[in-house]
């Protein structure tokens, strides 16, 4: 008996018709309020800092590539319907670790930016200070929001069309590795 609460963990399943609907709502949604709150107090400029994208999304490439992670096929999987199961299951790991890898990323750029500003600390170069403090806040606001708008979204979204794909039963395809 749910006394009319809905079932957060167990909800009702979206129908397939309705999954592309429900994406497209949920991503303006996200986006439209994230710039919302963005611009509540400045400009959208004030999150742009070109070393804090380079951190937040250099890192995790490399990251990717040093794990021999196959990044065509990450996207190859989200825009093609016809993926095979194993093309599915790798790219359901390749985003997980993305994920993984952008969150550290944000990490590392964080502690770049407080090591810039405490070099610069005793200095009146507000330049140098203001630059460090956008390294160090940049790079981790990014990566929350590209790892849990963006990489969760697509890794599940994939493990759907896993869990609904005809030839994933089949025992010659590895399970996926779901963190």
């Amino acid at each position: 008996m749910n006394f009319g609460i809905p079932d957060l963990v167990h909800p009702e399943p979206i129908h397939p018709e309705e999954a592309p609907v429900s994406r497209i709502l949920g991503l303006l949604l996200t986006f439209t309020l994230l710039t919302l709150g963005m611009l509540n107090g400045g400009t959208i400029w004030n999150f742009v800092d070109l070393p804090s994208f380079l951190i937040v999304l250099a890192l995790p490439l490399g990251m990717l590539l040093t794990a021999r992670v196959s990044i065509p096929t990450m996207f190859q999987a989200v825009f093609s319907k016809a993926a095979s199961p194993v093309e599915l299951t790798n790219a359901i790991r390749g985003w997980s670790q993305a994920r993984t890898y952008i969150v550290g990323a944000g990490w590392i750029g964080s502690l770049v930016g407080m090591i810039i500003i405490s070099h610069a600390i005793n200095t009146t170069r507000l330049d140098i200070i203001s630059a460090g403090i956008a390294t160090a806040i940049l790079p981790a606001f990014w990566a929350i929001v590209l790892s849990f708008a963006v990489f969760r979204p697509l890794q599940y979204r994939l493990e759907d069309r896993l869990q609904d794909h005809p030839e994933a039963a089949s025992p010659t395809y590895p399970e996926p590795r779901i963190s």
